[in-house]
């Protein structure tokens, strides 16, 4: 019950951030691997029965390779995080995007279909600009003031490619 209680508030941190320092000093990787596995298994929910496994598996490196980039780049450029809470915090952060690939995935089940075009990409990109605050609220702080720009431009590209995959692959069958 404890280990579900924490994951759950670090939830909470990474939709509401505040300026706690809870999901940076108590990291754990199972809120991550239960948000990178639901995302990767909504994302390839719409491939082929051939191509299905490979879907998950590209969403799954992708997340993981990305995460390990970006934490690379923090540590290179002399960030006080250790590479287990930086990947901690890019995978929480990742909540607002998951919510938004399921409100884009239900959509579709919705008449109106050009309009809703335009509803998810909104949708998305709202997410990703939550994203990103969350993430520069937690792992902004850990950088010095003349390098923050040089460790959040990665983590840009990261979820924004990830937000990108959702826009393409949460459409109808």
């Amino acid at each position: 019950q404890g280990d579900l209680y924490a994951v759950l508030r670090k939830f909470g941190h990474a939709l509401i951030p505040r300026k706690s320092l809870t999901l940076l000093q108590q990291w754990d990787l199972w809120g991550p691997l239960i948000l990178v596995t639901t995302l990767a298994i909504l994302l390839q929910s719409n491939s082929t029965k051939t191509s299905s496994g490979i879907h998950f598996a590209e969403v799954f490196t992708l997340m993981l390779i990305g995460s390990i980039i970006v934490t690379i780049n923090s540590q290179l450029l002399g960030g006080k995080i250790s590479f287990f809470q930086s990947v901690c915090v890019l995978g929480y952060c990742l909540l607002p995007l998951l919510i938004s690939a399921f409100i884009s995935y239900f959509l579709f089940y919705l008449p109106f279909k050009a309009i809703l075009h335009i509803i998810r990409f909104l949708i998305v990109m709202s997410a990703f600009i939550w994203t990103m605050y969350a993430s520069i609220r937690f792992l902004g702080q850990t950088q010095q003031l003349n390098r923050r720009m040089l460790v959040l431009y990665p983590i840009f590209l990261f979820y924004f490619l990830v937000s990108w995959l959702i826009i393409l692959r949460t459409h109808s069958k």
